[in-house]
């Protein structure tokens, strides 16, 4: 998303699918920000790959600073799908901010100016996120269950729209959690599927055109950062609060 044709494009789509004007300029103005800070991307519209992950090892970028002299944070998956999909959930949950996986997060929240959110805001994305707790499960199954539950228990609840939330939920074996490791929003845009993602706190955005959902799955499996020593199971990837791929 690196061009300002294909910027107004998806504009344009987000817009029509009730994602407000505020949401999305505030959403390119930190697209834009990371580019102007960044090895130079070339600026094409969309190309076929292989449908597997981009490397994105020799992208480049210059920090930034916050007031304090640290380093200011960068946009994660988390912050960018949150940003658009926000007002399409509600939840009445309980938020966890002491959760491990969350901690950059919530500090970023607190203290990074771009970050800023209003305290119903935080709540949300926090009980959005947090991990869910699978001790006493060895089973694939057991931890579909336990995804599931927690949806219900966090009492979130997803507007009928053409974007939806897509998540997937890494194993932590040694904290017996499953947490977000990556997420980004599906918008279903006449016969094809577009997923918005941030690669990663140090990767570009991203938008691909998909066929089918089981390419999107694919491609999403495909990723070298979602597999560790082989002691944890599958990843777990849902659409909103359904499972669309429970794992091998």
């Amino acid at each position: 998303m690196v061009s300002k044709t294909a910027q107004t494009k998806v504009s344009k789509i987000l817009i029509k699918n009730k994602v407000s004007k505020k949401q999305t300029v505030k959403y390119f103005k930190w697209v834009n920000d990371l580019y102007k800070r960044s090895s130079k991307l070339k600026a094409k519209e969309f190309i076929k790959t292989d449908g597997k992950a981009v490397n994105y090892d020799n992208f480049t970028f210059k920090s930034k600073k916050l007031k304090n002299g640290d380093f200011a944070p960068e946009v994660n998956c988390r912050m960018s799908a949150f940003l658009l999909y926000k007002n399409l959930i509600k939840t009445k949950g309980k938020a966890n901010h002491n959760d491990t996986f969350m901690m950059f997060d919530v500090d970023a929240i607190e203290n990074a100016p771009q970050f800023k959110m209003t305290k119903s805001d935080k709540k949300k994305y926090t009980i959005l996120f947090n991990s869910v707790n699978v001790k006493g499960t060895k089973t694939l199954k057991q931890h579909r269950q336990k995804i599931l539950k927690s949806f219900k228990s966090k009492n979130i609840k997803f507007k009928k729209s053409n974007i939806s939330l897509i998540s997937l939920y890494m194993h932590s074996p040694s904290d017996n959690l499953r947490f977000i490791g990556h997420t980004g929003v599906l918008i279903k845009n006449n016969k094809s599927l577009l997923f918005l993602e941030k690669f990663g706190p140090e990767a570009p955005y991203q938008i691909t055109k998909f066929n089918s959902k089981k390419q999107l799955i694919n491609y999403l499996l495909s990723r070298n950062d979602i597999y560790g020593d082989k002691t944890e199971l599958s990843p777990i990837i849902t659409q909103n609060d359904k499972i669309i791929y429970g794992g091998k």
